[in-house]
């Protein structure tokens, strides 16, 4: 036992000791005291004890609470799932408090949703010197020609897919470090997917005191940011929901607000909650143009008794149905584990980008949901040219290597550029992806 305190015996009633700053040692649940003399202290067995409560207030709260739709068709009655954003870091909360309310505000507390650790990126030191954008849940990370001795480190929370898509640094001096794996030089395959598992997660990035580079771009890509919240089916007593972060019995001021919204299905087209499941096709026709495969799909897992047909078509970049010919409607499965099934092999109609599945029921279609439509074609870069060679040291090549994109470039992801001696290739020099067009 770590001693953290001592107190003079003075042969009063009660002693006090007190405590300030102390840092409870992980599994620590409370305090231990030993009477004790110039000789020595009494073992644990005869101590007396004190559980440890620990005070936190949260530091931040939930926001944007989404009603995901019912898929309860009675009138009065619902249930279904709300989602909202986690607390941008969940390090001061161990879970959040997901009450009813009304106008005469906070009612009955509905349950709870534990926090997981989630914890969006955050960077500490030379941040100033990267650029840094954000899209839904990615988050960029860009720093250009770079100088000597620079720092930075992202600290954020997994699972997350880190996307290289661009690097030059002085090899094995300046580097990226990703747990245990460093990216260093110039010759990296791009682009690099690293996936990061659940837990914590630090990007570090370094330059040294000599050599600098062109620099590098990633993308950041976090899962589990929002955290969903199941409402059984039921008369509900308001239909408004307030979502609280709170450490153990301690909640943080800041609160966040939803609304329930009924489906009536004897009178409405199915809601959000009845939309088709894991919509999937895989174009299984190299050819350019033509497809070949089948678009499944299972009804909604819950309501799907609400649902009586589903109509699947191809849709143009508007998600609009431009072809009867290329439109499909299928009855409704008795249950929800049956999966829906349409083949196809055809010409694939010029505008159309995607395939879209819609529940309905005779008062119309509802709850939509929709993939891309690839068509998959192995197709070659049309043409390569070399700007000439601007390094002046012999038998050292510097300069850009343009790329006209293949002809077809549906599903390519990247162009991998080799040295080679015109018929084989030798050494793989890189990767870049389509949008770049420009290999240096």
């Amino acid at each position: 036992l770590d001693t953290i305190a001592t107190v003079d015996a003075t042969g009063a009633a009660t002693l006090t000791v007190p405590l300030a700053n102390l840092t409870l040692t992980k599994y620590a649940q409370g305090l231990a005291v030993v009477a004790g003399n110039a000789t020595g202290s009494a073992g644990p067995d005869s101590a007396a004890t004190a559980k440890i409560k620990d005070y936190c207030v949260p530091l931040y709260g939930p926001s944007d609470v989404q009603w995901m739709g019912d898929a309860d068709g009675r009138l009065g009655w619902v249930g279904g799932k709300i989602q909202f954003q986690r607390a941008e870091s969940e390090k001061s909360l161990t879970h959040y408090n997901v009450y009813w309310h009304s106008a005469a505000g906070q009612g009955d507390l509905m349950g709870k949703v534990p926090a997981n650790g989630f914890s969006r990126p955050q960077c500490e030191v030379d941040c100033h010197l990267l650029d840094i954008s954000v899209s839904g849940t990615t988050y960029t990370f860009h720093r250009g020609a770079y100088d000597n001795e620079e720092l930075a480190k992202i600290h954020f929370s997994g699972p997350a897919l880190m996307t290289t898509t661009s690097f030059r640094t002085e090899k094995y001096y300046d580097f990226l470090e990703v747990g245990d794996r460093q990216l260093s030089g110039t010759k990296l395959a791009l682009p690099m997917n690293i996936k990061l598992p659940s837990g914590l997660h630090t990007i570090t990035w370094s330059s040294d005191r000599s050599e600098v580079e062109e620099g590098w771009t990633f993308h950041l890509t976090q899962t589990g940011t929002t955290a969903d919240f199941e409402v059984p089916s039921m008369q509900p007593p308001s239909m408004e929901l307030q979502v609280v972060a709170a450490f153990e019995e301690t909640e943080g001021a800041a609160a966040a607000y939803g609304t329930l919204k009924d489906f009536d299905a004897s009178v409405m087209a199915p809601s959000p909650a009845l939309v088709a499941r894991n919509l999937s096709f895989l174009d299984e026709n190299v050819q350019e143009k033509l497809i070949k495969g089948r678009i499944e799909f299972f009804p909604p897992s819950m309501g799907a008794d609400a649902v009586t047909f589903y109509h699947v078509y191809f849709a143009d970049v508007d998600g609009i149905a431009q072809w009867t010919e290329y439109s499909w409607t299928l009855e409704a499965p008795k249950t929800a584990k049956e999966m829906l099934q349409i083949d196809l092999d055809l010409e694939l109609p010029s505008a159309a980008v995607s395939i879209v599945a819609v529940s309905g029921n005779a008062h119309g279609e509802g709850a939509k949901t929709w993939i891309p439509l690839r068509d998959i074609v192995r197709s070659a870069p049309a043409n390569a040219s070399f700007s000439g060679d601007s390094d002046p040291v012999a038998d050292q090549v510097r300069g850009d290597l343009t790329i006209v994109p293949a002809p077809v470039p549906t599903g390519i992801t990247s162009y991998a550029v080799y040295l080679g001696n015109g018929t084989k290739k030798d050494e793989l020099l890189g990767q870049i992806p389509p949008s770049l067009k420009k290999f240096h």
